[in-house]
């Protein structure tokens, strides 16, 4: 504040930009309501707020979990005839969505082509991702369509969203399809596509059909991470083919991978269930000896032999 006292002693007129970083500041040590005196008083110093501005305040009571002033407040910005963006739609959407507020989201999607504002793509995705989490695939589906319909296109987050659901709920075959769409629209999958699907084909035993997949991933000169080389040993290690597990410890490390604690847990257990508890067993002493595994782990894995 003494900078822009500073500033009109000395004849420079302070702009809206200049206003919003000082707000900006503001929200960020948590003085929301004194940034919203300070917003209010901006007329009267020859400066009006813009729709940045009312996002930078929508996005701070989001994140107090004020969400009713929140709405509120954009109320009263469409009363003052302050046009909204999508943006500030966004960031209510995003909210309620995490609050699992689905039916107020929904009312807030619909009103943004009431009030000038296409959705796109992070409008639907919180939604999405909301159904999901609640295992709604259905209603999930339905606004993937909707979306799509209104010439609104998924991009790689909405697909990775639906894909980690349908992972986990064992329904790997409809993921596989939605990998197929994803190329099929010239959208690249990432990490987060291959790492849900490689743990899904695992899970369901498909182990090979996982193998394949990592390999395919490597091949768009996309290295793999732990997680995904986790998976891959974890169903080796459940399909008894520890030397194949094995194989992939070394083919982690030589791509540069560190090993996680998880890694090994993985592969002396899978060693242990194959008949060999005493290698297990040495080869558990070794890692716990070098650090590599702490002792509180270690004896937890022990137990399990």
């Amino acid at each position: 504040m003494k900078l822009l006292d500073e500033m009109r002693n000395r004849g420079c007129k302070p702009d809206v930009v200049t206003y919003n970083v000082l707000v900006n500041g503001m929200c960020k040590e948590r003085k929301l309501d004194e940034a919203i005196k300070f917003l209010n008083s901006m007329p009267s110093c020859g400066c009006r707020p813009n729709v940045i501005t009312h996002n930078i305040i929508l996005r701070s009571m989001c994140s107090d979990g004020r969400w009713m002033d929140a709405e509120r407040y954009l109320a009263d910005m469409l009363h003052k005839g302050c046009s909204p963006s999508v943006v500030t739609f966004n960031i209510l959407i995003n909210f309620l969505c995490r609050k699992g507020l689905l039916g107020r989201a929904i009312d807030m999607l619909e009103k943004m082509p009431e009030n000038g504002c296409t959705p796109n793509s992070l409008s639907y995705n919180p939604l999405l991702h909301a159904f999901c989490k609640e295992r709604k695939m259905e209603r999930a589906i339905e606004y993937l369509e909707i979306m799509v319909s209104r010439a609104c296109y998924p991009d790689t987050v909405t697909y990775n969203t639906l894909l980690t659901v349908l992972c986990k709920g064992w329904e790997n075959r409809q993921a596989i399809k939605l990998l197929d769409e994803m190329r099929a629209k010239d959208l690249k999958p990432d990490i987060v596509t291959y790492s849900s699907l490689v743990g899904g084909l695992c899970r369901e035993g498909k182990v090979d059909d996982a193998v394949k997949l990592f390999h395919d991933f490597e091949r768009m000169g996309i290295r793999p991470n732990a997680i995904m080389y986790n998976s891959i040993m974890l169903g080796l290690c459940k399909a008894r083919q520890t030397d194949r597990a094995i194989d992939f410890l070394a083919y982690m490390v030589m791509w540069g991978c560190k090993p996680t604690e998880s890694t090994y847990t993985i592969l002396i257990e899978g060693i242990s269930y194959e008949g060999l508890a005493k290698v297990a067993l040495e080869l558990l002493n070794q890692l716990c000896y070098k650090g590599v595994v702490k002792k509180s782990s270690a004896e937890q894995v022990a137990v399990k032999m």
